[in-house]
Parts: C-alpha cells; structure tokens; sequence
C-alpha cells in the first residue's frame, strides 16, 4: 500500500481528518488541566483519587522505564559469529543549518575519535543555504583536510527553500541522491551500507560506529530494523561550574523517555538503519523538522508494523549550544525545546495513516493509537500536574471546601498523595542521575551540597521547559497552525 507521510497537497476528506487529528491531543490536554482545576474546588476529593490515580500511573511508568533502561544495560552483547560477512561501510549525513560553530564543530570531532577504521566511514555535508559563512568554512576546511583518512567526503550545496518551511529532510534527500550515484560508481552495494545521521542535537560516542557494525550483522532482518543509541549527557552538571547544564538536563527528561519506550512519536528518535531501508521507505519525509521521528514512522508504515528499534549498547551524546545562566538560560532552553516540540506534528499524519493500514490488525491499530494519544497528553501535563496543579486539593481542604465526615479523610488522603508523589519524584530524580556521566573526580562535601541545591530548580525547569512548549505546540495544532507551513 503505497501511503505518503506528508500534510500538504491533501484532498478535502483527508485535510479534514488532518485537522480532526491534530484537535485531538490539544483538547484532551486542556480538557484535563482546565477540568482538574475546577473539580478541585466543587468536587476537591474526586480530585485528590485522581491525583492519586495519576501519580501511581507515573511510578508504574517510571518502574517500567527502569526495567527497561537498566535491561538493555545488563544484557550482554553477542559475539559475531564465525564466517560472518565484511563489516559494513558507514555512511554519515551531516546537515549543516543554522546551528552554533560550536555545535558543527562538537559533530566533526566525535567523528574524528571514532574507534572504527576510518576508511570505511564516507560523510555527506547537506549544506544548507542558510548556513552561515563561518559554517561554510569549518565544512570546507574539514573536506581539505586529508589527515582525517576518511573514505571520503563530500559536500552538497543545497536549493533555498520556501520561508516558513523547514527544509532539512530536502536536503538531506538530495545529498542521499548524489550518495545514491557514488555509491553505484565505487560499486559498493546498498545492502552493506550502514547511513546515520549526525544532526544538530547529538554527536557520536567513540566506539558508536563499532557497536552500531557489531549489532548490525547480528541482526537476522537488519534491512527492517532501525539502532537507536542510548541517549547520554556529554557533561555532568554537578561538575560544571556554573547552573546552565541544569536548564539542559532537565528539559531533556522527555527525550529520555523518547529513547527508553518504543512507539513513541517524540521528536527526538534518531536511528541507524541500512541503505537498502533508507531507499525502500522513499529516504526522509520533506517539510517536517523533526526529521528523525518523522523517518522512525514512515519506515514503521512502510514495513507494516514490523520496522522494528533495536537498541545500541553504547550512548549518543546530547549536545546543546551554550546555554547563559539565570533567565535567559531558561528563556533560551524553552525556545530550543519549542522548536524540538514540533515533532508533534508527526501525530496527526500518523493518525491520518495509520487508519489505513489494512495489514495491521485492528486491534494493534486501536491500541497503538490509544498508546500515541496518552503520551501525547501526559507528556504535556505530567509536571503541571507535579509541580502545580497538585496543591490545588491542598488548597480546597486549607479554604474548608470538605465538608461532613470527608473532613476527618482529607489528612489522610493528602498524606497518601504526599507519599505517592515522593515516589515518584524520586524515581525521577534518581533515573536521571544514572543517565549522567559519574563525576570525574570527588568533589566535597561542600560542593555537593552547592549542586544538590542546583538540583532543586529541577521543578521549575520542568513544567516551563518541558511541558510548556508542548502545550504550546499542541494549541497552535488545535486552530491549524503548525510551524511547517506558516
């Protein structure tokens, strides 16, 4: 069944489906927060067991993110068999945008200090026209420069796109293509081609292309699969020193649970896959700018439910541009994390899709859809309901809203409500912690405390940085203003 991952150029019965789709998360969203805030003061004990209802689910889904994030730690890597086929030649895309010299720059040394050979490693630079003329030069610098032994690297100027758009699946495509034609000159089949993407959120860890080679030729149905790395911190806050990592660490909670939890439509999923899969599921969507996620579900429609994310025994570093301290770190963190937000743009072409796709089973379809939208929702509101919403009960009980023998309840239930959320905050806390690089060296007693209190702007970071801008995005959905195309 041939289906087109995109939400231009649609017909009247599908733009309507499109703008059902994308009503959804936004309503759902503000219909709980709205609504929650309004039975805590008619109905305050309704919205104390909701609370509590909501605060188990979150413990149950952060235990279930430890057995998985702390599963894929433990289980051992296989050995290559005996006999196995050569290693795989890697590919790596790198767009070249609007980010920082410091990001672009970041990207090209942990390609240098990457343990595979070298000279199976070829890179494409989709430089873009709006790359700036310092960008320009570190790519053109690192094409000259021969000491690198690279198999080669090639660097394709890309076409201007149309304002308001977002045009690095474009270019990347376009670069694939020009790869396309090198690779049939050096007659270096598909099937043994491994393509990544290096793009401006994350470098490589220095044994990544090793690993990725390794767990590719054990893979039975590699040319169906995607390897996603575990995300990872280049930096240990506590060991910076300055506060400006904190607004980074805790901002990026949700691109945690984007690489722990499949079937997740995040914007921040990046995956490994073979040339051949590239090339079957039509290379990257166009027009979306979380062009990893986008890639992760149309490779998910193309294969019908069975493109499946086998994960990577080694890290992805996060890497973010420098971030100032105080206010403007967290206004500069909340405008980069707005614009990683629009891959909830993904949703309502997925939805629009997925409706259609008669290979799978409608009950996987049902369940899958029903997953899609509570992540959509609790993403956006899990903080709030944490950070904020969670003392309005308290509130109702303080201004006497209980009345009769609820009255002689209410301690008790705040009490269970205080523990629970304590749970779950701590978990939190603590799951983080172990994604963190361990300090290089012991800090004192002192110093500790210094960032334990760090640590304490977490909370306010969380609900601004991390819920806000997917509230945001979602109410733009709502009224049909996505970001790809104003």
């Amino acid at each position: 069944m041939a289906l087109e991952y995109t939400y231009t150029n649609l017909e009247k019965a599908e733009k309507q489906k499109q703008s059902f789709y994308a009503f959804l998360p936004g309503a759902f969203s503000w219909g709980i927060l709205l609504g929650f805030g309004v039975c805590s003061f008619i109905r305050p004990v309704w919205a104390i067991l909701i609370l509590i209802i909501f605060d188990f689910y979150w413990v149950l889904f952060l235990l279930h993110t430890f057995l998985l994030f702390w599963g894929s730690k433990c289980c051992p890597r296989k050995k290559k068999a005996v006999g196995a086929q050569e290693d795989p030649v890697h590919v790596v895309f790198i767009p070249v945008g609007t980010e920082s010299a410091e990001n672009l720059e970041t990207r090209l040394e942990s390609l240098h200090r990457q343990e595979m050979a070298h000279a199976r490693i070829f890179v494409f630079f989709a430089l873009s026209n709006q790359a700036s003329d310092k960008l320009r030069k570190i790519v053109w610098d690192f094409h000259r420069n021969t000491a690198h032994a690279f198999a080669a690297t090639y660097i394709f100027p890309c076409e201007a796109h149309p304002p308001g758009t977002y045009g690095m699946g474009a270019d990347l495509n376009a670069t694939a293509h020009m790869a396309t034609h090198v690779f049939e000159l050096r007659k270096i089949p598909e099937e043994q081609i491994l393509v990544t993407c290096l793009g401006p959120e994350s470098c490589l860890a220095p044994g990544f292309l090793t690993c990725l080679a390794d767990t590719f030729l054990d893979c039975p149905d590699r040319h169906a699969c995607g390897f996603r790395p575990q995300i990872q911190f280049p930096q240990n806050f506590w060991e910076d020193p300055k506060h400006a990592p904190v607004w980074n660490f805790g901002s990026a909670l949700l691109m945690i649970f984007d690489r722990i939890h499949p079937y997740n439509p995040g914007s921040f999923c990046p995956q490994s896959l073979s040339f051949k899969a590239l090339r079957s599921v039509g290379f990257w969507p166009e027009g979306f700018q979380s062009t990893d996620g986008a890639l992760y579900w149309k490779a998910f429609l193309h294969f019908s439910g069975k493109y499946k994310i086998i994960p990577l025994k080694t890290g992805q570093p996060l890497v973010a541009d420098s971030t100032p301290q105080a206010g403007r770190g967290i206004r500069k963190t909340f405008a980069r994390n707005y614009e990683w937000a629009s891959g909830m743009e993904n949703f309502p072409v997925l939805m629009r899709l997925l409706r259609r796709q008669s290979n799978l089973f409608l009950i996987f379809r049902i369940w899958l859809a029903g997953r899609l939208i509570v992540q959509q929702v609790s993403n956006s509101i899990w903080a709030l309901f944490f950070v904020l919403l969670g003392w309005l009960p308290g509130i109702a009980t303080a201004l006497g809203f209980y009345s009769g023998s609820t009255t002689y309840l209410a301690p008790q239930i705040l009490l269970s409500l205080g523990l629970i959320s304590t749970v779950g905050f701590l978990l939190t806390f603590i799951l983080c912690c172990a994604l963190l690089p361990k300090p290089a060296q012991k800090m004192p007693f002192a110093y500790w405390g210094k960032k334990i209190f760090a640590g304490l702007l977490l909370p306010i970071v969380l609900p601004w940085c991390s819920c806000v801008p997917l509230l945001v995005t979602q109410s733009r959905l709502m009224f049909g203003r996505d970001r790809s195309n104003k």
